[in-house]
């Protein structure tokens, strides 16, 4: 834990924090709990972890002030758990999120910011919660974005249909072309806005904690129907809806 002797060590140290350890700089992985233990693998939780902790400070008195912030390490800024028996192949990948990636860089900051003396241990502690807080909302617009976006695909196909119908019925293709363009308009804003609204999202989630809720998911369904909307005003000059 120390990292005394990592060569000869049995554990490897990890972080159960969605936003990783910001003391700590390197790759980012996720690592997928269940194929350790599947491996026969063993992981220490914090609580697990800090429980040793306590006991062996109170064993060691002499110890006991490096100990106590060691426990305070552990528990409010790493959140440091450990692995036993290794990451077999295939339970660890890059994190590519920029989502992600920018709340992992924001509690490096925070870290940065509490080494360089310009908040104290207490901001530290809050700033990292906040940052906690603003990962679970992001990804619970992101889930609500991925629902959108399967209804979304049902209607274009719905839509596509009943256009193209009414083009064989009009013996036109102005339904079919006019609705294609309503379709590309949509999900071409719902693209882009989806890269805006990640930018966006990890950019105002690093200075404000709050801000983090303009993700993607938002992005795409703010542009995307500006898009929509936007491309059916240019389809209804072709063929009306």
């Amino acid at each position: 834990m120390l990292n005394f002797d990592p060569a000869g060590s049995p554990f490897l140290s990890a972080s159960d924090r969605a936003f990783a350890s910001g003391s700590i700089e390197g790759v980012p992985l996720l690592i997928d709990v269940a194929k350790i233990k599947a491996a026969g693998g063993q992981v220490i939780t914090v609580n697990e972890l800090v429980a040793e902790l306590a006991a062996y400070a109170a064993k060691n008195p002499a110890r006991d002030t490096m100990l106590q912030k060691l426990i305070w390490s552990v528990s409010k800024i790493e959140g440091e758990v450990l692995i036993r028996g290794g990451v077999p192949r295939g339970a660890a990948a890059r994190i590519t999120s920029s989502a992600h990636l920018g709340h992992i860089g924001s509690a490096e900051g925070l870290w940065k910011n509490y080494q360089a003396g310009a908040i104290t241990k207490a901001e530290l502690e809050v700033g990292l919660e906040d940052i906690g807080r603003a990962y679970s909302r992001a990804r619970v617009f992101g889930r609500v974005g991925r629902v959108f976006t399967v209804v979304g695909v049902v209607f274009t196909a719905y839509d596509l249909e009943q256009a193209g119908k009414k083009s064989l019925q009009e013996k036109s293709y102005k339904p079919i072309a006019a609705e294609a363009v309503r379709q590309i308009g949509g999900w071409g804003g719902a693209a882009a806005g989806a890269k805006i609204g990640s930018v966006l999202g990890a950019a105002c989630g690093v200075e404000t904690g709050h801000g983090a809720i303009v993700t993607g998911a938002i992005g795409a369904i703010i542009f995307g129907g500006l898009g929509y909307f936007g491309a059916d005003l240019i389809a209804d000059q072709i063929s009306p809806n």
